[in-house]
């Protein structure tokens, strides 16, 4: 687990060879990509902290490989993913809202980031929930067996 702060490991996360597509997105969301996008459109992107300084590099690799669609799998279940389907179909009217990641200001996610696996099944292997991150359960089974 890491604390919200902990811009090193998700960093270190956004450079593995190993990232799958799901688990980069699940990032995106689980470190609120999305709500640092008023700032950067504001110009106050280089307010912010140390910490927030190295999510922010983070966030730049991860938005780099995720629109050159650089991923060791395309997993895909996240919930950027799950809340991008249920608010509307963004394939068809991405363009009036400002918080989908393909208007944002900064990391923009194009279609093809988010799209093309639409609809597949596999899941990340990993879990966010309100900053902390670990594996999921069924991960921890299958390593204990």
């Amino acid at each position: 687990m890491c604390d919200i702060d902990c811009g090193g490991l998700i960093e270190a996360m956004a450079h593995h060879p190993r990232l799958d597509r799901g688990t980069a997105l699940e990032l995106f969301f689980s470190y609120s990509a999305a709500a640092y996008q008023s700032a950067f459109r504001e110009g106050r992107g280089h307010s912010y902290g140390a910490d927030d300084q190295t999510l922010f590099r983070a966030f730049d690799r991860l938005a780099e490989r995720a629109n050159a669609g650089d991923f060791a799998s395309d997993r895909f279940d996240n919930r950027l993913h799950d809340e991008l389907a249920h608010a509307r179909d963004w394939a068809a009217d991405p363009v009036r809202d400002p918080s989908h990641p393909s208007n944002w200001v900064r990391w923009t996610l194009g279609h093809g980031a988010l799209a093309p696996t639409r609809g597949q099944t596999p899941r990340s292997e990993l879990e966010c929930a309100q900053g902390p991150v670990r594996l999921r359960f069924e991960v921890w089974q299958r390593k204990c067996a």
